[in-house]
């Protein structure tokens, strides 16, 4: 269903777009029926396109949002101090749970 919606609001996009630049706006700017048209089809194709970027989010936001019924829920690491953090899994990067954090990069030895 979400596709469906997301692929309506493309061709209307495209639709009203369209119709607009060529209908409204370039009459006034483009003397030449056919090159008005040709114009506006551009500019209808780009709505176009900024509508199926939004569609396509808007179809597969449901199956990345929704828990998922297959998959067990990720076990919970338990924290123990004030400033203390909880990762679950591998840490690629820095984890800093003070005011006064020190990045410590350490190089692969040479041989």
């Amino acid at each position: 269903m979400r596709w469906f919606v997301a692929i309506l609001v493309t061709l209307a996009a495209f639709a009203v777009g369209t119709w607009a630049a060529g209908a409204i706006v370039l009459p006034h700017l483009v003397t030449d029926h056919g090159d008005r048209w040709v114009i506006a089809a551009g500019f209808g194709v780009a709505v176009a396109a900024l509508a199926a970027m939004w569609g396509y989010r808007y179809a597969t936001a449901e199956a990345a949002d929704a828990p998922k019924a297959d998959r067990p829920a990720e076990p919970v690491v338990p924290t123990a101090g004030e400033r203390s953090i909880s990762v679950n899994g591998n840490l690629d990067g820095i984890a800093s749970t003070g005011d006064n954090a020190v990045n410590v990069q350490r190089q692969a030895a040479k041989k």
